[in-house]
């Protein structure tokens, strides 16, 4: 419903550069450099009040958003095939960074979030709450949301081998 429900603006761009090298019949590597950006925001459908008890917070899930997000992933790939008369082997790999910037500025107090006016109801939703950091700005201000900010940067790592083993009848064994 409108009371419960929330709208999601979402953005993907995708940028490749791809080399396929064949030097000979049965060799092929193909590399790829990839970029990644996906951008999203999500709000309310709701201007709803969110009733708030001691612990107990009921009414629409307004009270979560705004919800921004940033996410760009860079990374190279890399798949190599040598091919023998009953046997394919393959390798590759994936090295990459990805760094995820979130501001979620409602997300400061912890909350259990309840779907109906029985306060012995089970919580639909549970929020672990962030803080305000004093270093980002004034902590007595509760309007306050640079503590909200959030980046996350991590290393993308991955590597396989595989041998297709041609058996014979039919049947290929396919060991990695």
């Amino acid at each position: 419903t409108e009371d419960w429900g929330w709208t999601r603006n979402q953005k993907m761009s995708v940028y490749q550069l791809r080399h396929l090298y064949t030097p000979t019949s049965n060799i092929t590597n193909d590399l790829s450099l990839v970029h990644q950006r996906r951008q999203w925001f999500t709000q309310s459908l709701s201007d709803e009040l969110t009733r708030v008890y001691p612990g107990i917070q009921q009414g629409p899930l307004n009270f979560l958003w705004p919800l921004k997000q940033n996410d760009n992933i860079t990374k190279a790939v890399n798949h190599f095939t040598y091919a023998l008369d009953d046997h394919m082997l393959k390798a590759g790999g994936t090295v990459g960074y990805s760094n995820l910037d979130e501001w979620w500025p409602r997300l400061r107090t912890p909350a259990l979030i309840y779907g109906v006016d029985d306060p012995d109801a089970d919580p639909i939703l549970a929020q672990v709450g962030v803080g305000r950091n004093v270093l980002q700005g004034d902590a007595s201000d509760p309007t306050n949301t640079e503590s909200a900010k959030i980046r996350n940067d991590t290393w993308l790592l991955s590597f396989y081998a595989q041998d297709d083993w041609d058996v014979g009848s039919g049947l290929t064994l396919s060991l990695g």
